[in-house]
């Protein structure tokens, strides 16, 4: 894909904020979350069925399918900004960022869908 000037256009993620992205998440039945944080953060809470993926280990990124829908969060949104960045020069079409804290996640999801271990 071309813009006006001739040159290849770059791909972007769309950022967005808590209640967004919850809802976006009720609306989509078909989509993988990635948790990029680190380890201890991700082992302390995490959204259910969220995938653990550092946002350093950009390798495993690129393994992953890019015909799914990807919604990435760590605890700010910087992380996960830069994880869904590289996807995006990776391929990847469909990636949203959680541009928030995901403290404002965890307080509107059921609490049965916060796991702790």
């Amino acid at each position: 894909m071309f813009n006006e000037n001739g040159y290849k256009a770059m791909r972007k993620y769309e950022n967005l904020k808590a209640e967004d992205f919850v809802k976006k998440l009720s609306e989509d039945k078909n989509y993988v979350i990635l948790d990029v944080r680190s380890k201890s953060e991700y082992e302390y809470e995490h959204i259910e069925g969220a995938i653990h993926i550092p946002f350093t280990e950009k390798d495993v990124y690129l393994k992953l399918d890019k015909t799914k829908v990807y919604y990435l969060y760590c605890r700010i949104g910087a992380r996960s900004a830069i994880a869904a960045n590289f996807m995006m020069f990776g391929g990847f079409d469909h990636v949203y960022n959680l541009n928030d804290e995901i403290a404002k996640v965890f307080d509107l999801i059921p609490k049965s869908q916060v796991c702790h271990q």
